[in-house]
């Protein structure tokens, strides 16, 4: 806070402000989390207007625009994202969940590659599900 009244557009203050209001909000979408991630969206916006190479502040765009429902806007954040690490299971993971969402079948092989390549329980279970729900989509077996 000190850091932004000092300087409120500096990049790395907004981005470090913005990833302070949504630290405990990846897996939580409560009405606080919710307002948080609109606010972090205005940061992480702020910050890349500066900053336009700020890896982090890009990758938090498209966090920030998925979990703010905005999952088409997400892809394009996260494709920038992707390109830089493209070997990051967390990336593939949003990436893929971001496309899934959006309804576009280029999902499959990041949520592959989030599955295959990540060392935690958390991510490939979240892939596998992912996956699971393409699949239930596809053939129409489940509600999508």
């Amino acid at each position: 806070e000190a850091a932004l009244a000092i300087s409120p557009e500096h990049p790395e203050a907004t981005i470090l402000a913005a990833d302070l209001l949504v630290r405990n909000c990846l897996f939580f979408q409560d009405e606080r989390c919710a307002d948080n991630w609109r606010q972090a969206l205005t940061l992480y916006r702020t910050a890349i207007r500066k900053d336009p190479t700020r890896y982090d502040g890009i990758l938090g765009m498209g966090l920030a625009h998925l979990h703010t429902g905005r999952p088409g806007e997400a892809v394009n954040y996260l494709q920038v994202a992707s390109a830089r690490a493209p070997w990051a299971a967390v990336i593939n993971y949003y990436l893929g969940e971001s496309l899934r969402l959006a309804g576009d079948s280029r999902a499959t092989p990041y949520l592959l590659n989030a599955r295959n390549w990540t060392v935690s329980d958390l991510w490939r279970a979240l892939a596998t599900e992912s996956l699971e729900r393409m699949t239930e989509t596809r053939t129409g077996s489940g509600t999508g």
